[in-house]
């Protein structure tokens, strides 16, 4: 009897994800997802609060985590963009143009990232190269208006005295925005560009829902000309967000979009606690020309109106006063300056050099019961020595300086300078 031979099975082992051959075994790439982080001060911190969400596509797959900012967050915000207001507001209004410009080019330079990313939050391509383009047209928008909304909104006042009277806009100081939650690119600069272009600096809460083409939009800005802390971004839960913004003291006005008839009471009532300014924009769409205005701008500008004396020159012809201020007094090297377009409180410049700073009185019933020190930005501060002698003679002759003041402000007389030679009795 015959016998058939079968050729003997090699069984296949797998040990520790190699084959037997000492080969790697291919395995299925587990992708790396970002976290996208906040941007305060010109920096990318973690929150401060440690939480973090998922945010789902189209397809209802997590995209990215993103940060839960917390209050902590906003003030930390808060903190950045008031210690970059007077710089900001500070720069020529040619020099922040010039600044928004930039960005709109790295905008443009950036445009498949944004592209791709609100495809992710589930729009065309179509759609998104549309809503990208205009993105960028809007901000260069407001680049071009940042020098010449004050040319058109700036007005000078007829008056039924002998004086020069003008208005003019200026920075409201820090602003929170809530960005629209459904125009994940196209809202936010529509909301962030008239706030800067004012010279103010904000806070923003992006969308919660598409915040991916805002974090980017903040990686635009921390590589471009724009100093840090203008602008600040934070990622999270809107209803986590707005009561912070509206409560914190030192925010002077808050810009949201599409607020709800819940959130408009209490906005308006929290915001009584600094007498804080409300905006909702008038805004149904922002994909439509409706989105962009200068009077977008004029929602966080506060007028100045100034007064100007005018005087008689020889010949009887009228002028403009040929000075900005008056020097009421001049004390060994120490000259006492009152300016035209500052009336209250009582106060004098006090000048040393180029050192300068600034003295309010204290004044109850009449009386000059104390002086205060300020130190102006733009100026290096009176040295000690200088201080001591200026609130010494300022003590001595506060009377005199209440007088020269009443003079000048309220009774509109020219002040003559008045030369001290007398030292002050220590």
């Amino acid at each position: 009897m015959s016998k058939t031979l079968s050729k003997p099975t090699i069984a296949k082992a797998a040990l520790n994800g190699h084959g037997t051959n000492g080969t790697a075994k291919k395995a299925e790439r587990i992708p790396v997802m970002k976290t996208y982080k906040i941007f305060i001060g010109g920096k990318f911190p973690r929150t401060e609060s440690g939480r973090y969400y998922q945010v789902k596509g189209s397809d209802g797959k997590p995209l990215a985590n993103i940060c839960r900012s917390s209050r902590k967050d906003v003030r930390d915000a808060v903190i950045a963009a008031r210690g970059a207001v007077s710089g900001w507001a500070g720069r020529s209004a040619f020099n922040r143009g010039q600044i928004l410009y930039r960005i709109g080019e790295m905008l443009e330079g950036r445009r498949a990232q944004f592209v791709h990313e609100i495809m992710l939050h589930g729009g065309t391509r179509e759609h998104a190269e549309a809503r990208v383009s205009a993105a960028i047209d809007r901000w260069i928008h407001y680049a071009g208006w940042c020098d010449k909304y004050q040319a058109v909104f700036s007005s000078v006042n007829p008056t039924n005295s002998s004086h020069f009277n003008f208005s003019v806009q200026e920075p409201t100081g820090v602003v929170g925005i809530m960005a629209p939650e459904g125009s994940a690119l196209l809202g936010l600069v529509s909301m962030i560009a008239p706030v800067i272009a004012g010279g103010n600096t904000c806070i923003v809460a992006a969308s919660e829902s598409m915040p991916l083409p805002a974090v980017t939009f903040t990686e635009v800005l921390a590589t471009s000309d724009l100093p840090g802390g203008v602008v600040n971004l934070l990622t999270g839960y809107r209803k986590e967000l707005l009561k912070p913004l509206v409560t914190h003291m030192d925010i002077n006005a808050v810009v949201v979009d599409a607020a709800t008839k819940e959130e408009r009471v209490m906005l308006e009532t929290e915001a009584t606690c600094n007498l804080k300014r409300v905006v909702y924009p008038k805004v149904t769409d922002w994909n439509k020309e409706e989105g962009q205005s200068p009077y977008f701008i004029l929602d966080t500008q506060e007028v100045k109106t100034t007064w100007h004396p005018i005087e008689r020159g020889q010949g009887g012809g009228g002028g403009i006063e040929p000075w900005f201020h008056a020097q009421a007094l001049r004390y060994f090297g120490l000259v006492f300056l009152m300016f035209s377009n500052e009336h209250s409180p009582i106060h004098v410049h006090v000048r040393y050099g180029s050192y300068e700073s600034v003295i309010e009185l204290i004044i109850r019933d009449g009386k000059l019961e104390g002086v205060v020190f300020r130190k102006l930005s733009n100026k290096r501060a009176l040295p000690p020595a200088q201080q001591r002698e200026a609130e010494q003679f300022v003590r001595a002759k506060g009377k005199d300086i209440m007088r020269k003041w009443n003079d000048y402000f309220v009774l509109h007389k020219q002040v003559a300078p008045e030369r001290i030679t007398k030292r002050i009795n220590r």
